[in-house]
């Protein structure tokens, strides 16, 4: 049998079966469009699949492979070069960063934003964001800086979160070496960057000895862990079931890589079900402020899909004696914290067919009810990633991921006074 043509045989046969058999709401804007990028992302996921297979069984060399295997198929896209911006790889206190400055210089100190790529805590890496953050630097024409923090499994709970928080104020203490003013710096990531960069807010905010950040931009974040049960988790299994681009079995699998650093069947298995918190938690008042499900629109809320829980339904004790303490840090969901005022101003892009849409609403509006301005804008016919999706290339740039980062630059520009 020849080889190659096996291969590609199967290849061929993985991205039909991806354009055909790929779940589609009426509502998602460019449906071919979204068959061809799920397809793509199918392939890629098989090639990295029976290349782990060959070299290891072990799932987090799987999640190895997968990584080079996005890396080489996207870095088809990127490119660091442009007419309008320097770009330089460098470290704020050991953490690699990518600095955008522009090529013209002002003569007085600039504004700033800080990204935080997405990708689970476990996927992603400022090369594969490098189309966004290139986006945003030359349109804003001000520094514009891109984390690498540590994934998981390899490393340890938090890492990500330290990686971040330490880039973030390495850079706000030395500001002026870049032309930047740091009482003008923002920052901003999409889904895990978004959470990151909600809870590296939430930490300047509590230091002493700097300023507060000024902007906080959180692209369908993903804010707790503790409900998988929100109206958004349960429409988006109506819709794509276990597919699409973040399902909640999916979400299940993250968390397991970074609280436990492996893959776990019975841990995603509790997960995916809502089962791994306890009655008590769930019947908490401040736990069920922080996640009411009456902050979620009625006309989101949709009876067709969605039931409401009940506090003593379901539970694991031996569950959350095991996991309770790490799921409620709020350095790693930062939808649980308490107290929100004072905080940074927000704006908050949610996506109508994503299984995180509700985190989102719930923290904007949580932000809201504390006195910190929010602009919460949930795009109608818009999945996860969508936004990153258009950073790569103007193929699979969708109308309303554009009109997203379009929105995204005009609130940075309106909250930093840029050319103003």
């Amino acid at each position: 049998m020849n080889t190659k043509l096996f291969v590609t045989g199967i290849v061929v046969a993985a991205f039909i079966a991806g354009l055909l058999n790929t779940p589609v709401p009426e509502t998602l804007g460019e449906p071919w469009k979204y068959r061809l990028v799920i397809a793509e992302r199918k392939i890629i996921q098989l090639a990295a699949g029976v290349q782990s297979f060959v070299t290891s069984k072990s799932y987090t060399a799987s999640v190895r492979q997968l990584r080079h295997q996005s890396s080489s198929f996207f870095s088809l896209f990127n490119s660091v070069e442009s007419k309008t911006t320097n770009a330089t790889y460098t470290t704020f206190d050991g953490v690699s960063v990518l600095v955008y400055t522009p090529l013209s210089k002002s003569k007085h100190l600039q504004p700033a934003f800080i990204y935080i790529h997405g990708g689970g805590k476990a996927y992603g890496s400022i090369a594969l964001y490098e189309g966004l953050t290139r986006q945003f630097a030359e349109r804003l024409q001000i520094p514009v800086v891109s984390v690498e923090y540590r994934l998981s499994p390899e490393n340890p709970m938090l890492s990500d979160f330290e990686d971040c928080l330490k880039a973030t104020v390495w850079f706000m203490k030395h500001s002026r070496k870049f032309g930047v003013d740091n009482k003008r710096i923002a920052i901003g990531g999409d889904s895990a960057g978004g959470s990151l960069s909600a809870a590296v807010s939430q930490h300047v905010h509590d230091q002493t000895d700097l300023p507060d950040l000024a902007f906080q931009v959180l692209l369908y974040p993903n804010t707790q862990v503790i409900d998988l049960h929100l109206p958004s988790h349960q429409i988006y299994r109506h819709h794509f079931k276990e597919g699409g681009f973040l399902s909640v079995h999916a979400i299940a699998i993250f968390a397991g890589l970074y609280f436990k650093q492996s893959y776990d069947k019975p841990f995603v298995k509790t997960m995916t079900a809502s089962n791994h918190t306890i009655p008590a938690l769930k019947a908490h008042p401040e736990w069920k402020k922080c996640l009411d499900h009456e902050l979620v629109p009625k006309e989101l809320r949709n009876p067709k899909y969605y039931t409401p829980w009940k506090a003593d339904e379901t539970g694991n004790d031996a569950f959350w004696d095991t996991y309770g303490n790490l799921i409620q840090d709020v350095r790693t969901n930062p939808g649980l914290r308490e107290d929100l005022k004072n905080l940074p101003p927000a704006f908050v892009a949610t996506c109508d067919l994503d299984s995180l849409r509700d985190d989102g609403i719930i923290y904007a509006k949580r932000l809201e009810t504390a006195g910190v301005p929010v602009k919460l804008i949930n795009y109608e016919g818009a999945f996860h990633a969508i936004t990153w999706l258009g950073g790569l290339s103007h193929v699979m740039e969708f109308a309303t991921g554009k009109q997203m980062i379009n929105d995204i630059v005009a609130h940075i520009r309106e909250t930093l006074k840029i050319n103003q």
